[in-house]
Order: C-alpha cells, then structure tokens, then sequence
C-alpha cells in the first residue's frame, strides 16, 4: 500500500510521523510520503531522517522556472485541466489582494506537479490536512479523477481528531447523516458524561526553532522572491486605539436577556467557504445589534488568538453604542448567556452541548434545525434572532446528536496532544477500508 499526506507545521509533522510509525508496525511494506508547506514541517522529518519534501517550495521553484510558458497558458484561460483557477485562489487572495497573478501561477505549477506525483507515485491512500487550501483543493480534485481514495483530516472540538472521507467543516458527513435512536436517554447521558470525563493527554511543549523557522524563512525568502505565495504569513495588527482598551470596562446589565456573540478567527476557512451572508466580523456585529429584540443586550467575545486584531470598525461601533467586550471564561459566558449566537464557531457544538439556544449564521457540520436555529436566509436574522428567545430544543434531540457526535463520528486525541493516541485510530480506520 502507497499512502501520500501533506500538512503544515512541525506539530502536524510530528503527528503525521506517528501515523507513519504506527502503518509499518502494521506492514513493513507499506510506503509513506510526506509533503509538507511550511518549513518547519519540511525541518522536522528531515531532522529524524525521514523522506519529506518542502512542497510548496518545489512548487514555487518550478513557477519561477516556468514562468513565461505560464503567463501564456494564464492569458488565454481562467480555467486549467478542469480546474477553475479563481476558485482554488479564494482563500489565498484574501491575504494577497495584489497578487492573484502569481497565485494563479502557482494554481497552474501545483496543477502540474500534482497531477505528476499522483500518476508516478500511484497512492492507494491520501490524506489531506483541511479542504480548502490551494493546494489541498488540487490534491481533493486530481485524487477524484483518478479514484484514489482520500481523508481529510481536521483538528476536532474538546481534544480530539476528525478523519472523513467527504471533508471537514460543512463538508464533513456528519452534516447529512440521519441518526437513528438505538439506545435510551440514560444511556446517552452515560456515554456523554464518559467522554467528558474521560483521561486528557497534556498538550507537547513544541521547540520554539520550528516556528521560528517559519519566520526567519519568509523574512528572508521574501527578500529575494523564493517565499512562496501561498504560505505567506499574515501579519497582526493588534488594535491600541483607545476605543478598544475601554471596551472591557463596559458593563453589561443582569436584568436583561444576554445574548452572546462568539467571533473567530477572520480569515478562518469557515469564513471564506462557509459563511455565505457574512465576510467580516464588523458586519456580523453590526448586525446582530441592530436587529436584536427589545429589552436584550449583546455580549461579544473575542477568538482568544485574535484579541484586539479585529478591524478597528468593528471596536469603534462597540464604543458607540457600548456593547461589552466578554473576558469571561469561556463556559461561564456561555452559562450566563441566554443566547449564543456563532457564525459557524466550534464553541456553537459547546453551547448546544449546554441546552443552550444557539443562533448558527453560516454553514456548519452542526446546523441541524433539531439542536439549534439556522439562519437561511440573512433578511430573517430579526425575525430568528426574536425566536431564539423561546426556542427550547429537546434534550433527547441533543443527546442523540452528541453521542453520535463524540463516541462514533469523533477520534478522541488530539495531534497536538503529548501522546498521541488519535494515531493508532486512524491507521486502523485506514487499514479496515482496505
């Protein structure tokens, strides 16, 4: 059996090594490739030995090389064996608004180099970290046409790991599976509480040269234009107006229903391809407080990576029309809220997991009307927003979701986990489709 992955930094390589390491004590004949895009990953494996290629690299090596014979292949099509080249750019372009032509030309060279790796190296299995980057949506559409058989893999809510094979996010299969009532409610509760409960690995103390790696690379690689355009880091720009550092001393009032608003991190891939009425946070915020019910209040809780890196609109209409800023602990917000409200936020499976009404905005793998209250069309966000309110969902239409959720759909670890045991798991998964 070939297996070929790609991931990103070295916490996905040294996860991804594991998988490795748990296949050949399965089969010693089994192959391995890895790819990885960021530099870190690439100085992981190759430290330890280990067959690796800093893939993004090679790509952007092979544009440099065949650069003219790419802006011709540009100036006469959008659209490159099949593949619509300002689709696969999406993301990347919300980083690099004044590049699209270089990131059209590394679309083209991943295309090639893709479509070459697959047909020499003929994998039985890949695994994708993710389904949306560049080069993540080249692999997802030459692995279709060539019927190799692909998972993609995804971090998952309260330390564990997913593995599908349709993908992650609102693509994941859980979002269209119907469950069926095989058990009764006690058991249900038993089986939750057991998860919830159950031993949690400390997390790996990474050796900060990685991702120092990282940084000293694009620093000088893009000096001298060898940074590849698609792991170009974002810079932060933390907010210091003085609107923002009064926003915490705002108060919220006890005597009026809360409704809790939970942002994320902006250019998250749930924002780009999933939020089909929203692409900031400002207009999020802006309008959830405008079409709030009378006598409620909004509470907006910052991504506890992206405090204060919000745009500067977004602190300046909470200023004006003193909306609080959350600094809570997390559960104890969602505890005290009457209404949480996510656009498509892993913390919605946590407040639904509380019986608490949860308002979904755009598309996740857990916006089922039975659990929670989905937005389907944006001019009804008053008229959901009045509903949530009242809205009671069934515990047993929770506990159904749930126990599926945690102890079929889910792989408890998680990859960055000090022991990893996620891997053991899914090279079994692996191994049983064969």
């Amino acid at each position: 059996m070939k297996i070929l992955s790609i991931g990103y930094y070295d916490d996905f390589a040294r996860f991804f090594l594991e998988i490795k390491k748990e296949l050949l004590k399965k089969d010693t004949n089994i192959s391995f490739k890895y790819l990885s895009l960021y530099f870190s990953g690439y100085l992981y494996f190759l430290i330890r030995l280990q067959n690796v290629s800093f893939f993004s690299f090679n790509v952007w090596l092979n544009k440099i090389l065949h650069k003219n014979k790419y802006m011709k292949i540009l100036s006469n099509n959008s659209i490159y064996k099949g593949i619509d080249l300002n689709n696969v750019i999406q993301y990347h372009l919300l980083f690099n608004k004044k590049e699209e032509i270089n990131l059209k030309l590394q679309a083209i060279s991943y295309i090639n180099i893709i479509e070459k790796l697959l047909l020499d190296f003929k994998p039985d299995v890949l695994i994708l970290s993710g389904d949306s980057r560049m080069s993540i949506e080249i692999f997802n559409m030459k692995a279709k046409e060539l019927g190799i058989k692909t998972y993609y893999f995804e971090q998952g809510p309260f330390g564990t790991t997913i593995l599908d094979t349709e993908g992650v996010n609102a693509n994941a299969s859980i979002r269209n599976i119907q469950i069926k009532n095989e058990t009764s409610i006690e058991d249900m509760q038993e089986k939750i509480s057991l998860f919830y409960n159950r031993e949690r690995s400390e997390k790996f103390k990474r050796n900060p040269i990685y991702r120092g790696s990282d940084y000293l690379l694009q620093f000088i690689f893009s000096k001298i234009g060898l940074l590849p355009i698609d792991i170009k880091m974002e810079k932060e720009i933390k907010s210091t107006n003085k609107e923002y550092k009064s926003l915490a001393r705002n108060i919220y009032n006890k005597d009026k229903k809360i409704f809790l608003l939970i942002l994320q991190v902006p250019y998250d891939v749930n924002m780009v391809y999933h939020s089909p009425f929203y692409n900031n946070h400002f207009e999020i915020v802006k309008d959830v407080y405008k079409n709030l019910p009378s006598d409620t209040q909004l509470l907006v809780r910052e991504h506890p990576l992206y405090k204060g890196k919000y745009e500067n609109e977004l602190y300046k209409f909470m200023y004006k029309n003193e909306i609080p800023l959350d600094e809570s602990e997390l559960y104890s917000s969602i505890d005290k809220a009457d209404v949480v409200i996510v656009n498509n936020s892993t913390v919605g499976i946590e407040a639904i997991s509380k019986l608490k009404p949860v308002v979904v905005l755009g598309n996740s793998y857990y916006d089922n009307n039975h659990i929670c209250i989905k937005l389907n069309e944006k001019k009804n966000l008053n008229s959901v927003l009045n509903s949530a309110i009242n809205f009671k969902t069934k515990e047993e239409n929770v506990l159904l979701f749930l126990n599926y959720f945690f102890n079929t759909y889910l792989i408890d670890g998680h990859f960055r986990d000090d022991e990893l045991i996620a891997s053991k798991k899914i090279v079994k998964d692996i191994l049983d489709d064969f």
